[in-house]
């Protein structure tokens, strides 16, 4: 996924597009992989390793993302 289609699927005017996309793109081709996209955050997610993402690991791990974004781009 390009930068320009992620922009696409969270919102052109989201103000962490970019910070966010970035934060994916580990290995920062510009483009994100289902792996970057998908799997690495499923895993961040999941703390305790039991192969579910609770509600609770859920928004545990985006109020972290949004406010490690907040505090280096807002």
């Amino acid at each position: 996924m390009s930068m320009t289609e992620f922009q696409a699927h969270v919102g052109a005017d989201f103000l962490f597009a970019e910070p966010l996309f970035n934060n994916y793109d580990v290995n920062k081709d510009q483009k994100l992989s289902v792996q970057e996209f998908v799997d690495n955050a499923y895993h961040a997610m999941n703390t305790n390793g039991d192969t579910q993402v609770t509600r609770h690991e859920f928004d545990h791990y985006y109020t972290q993302l949004l406010h490690h974004l907040n505090q280096h781009h807002g």
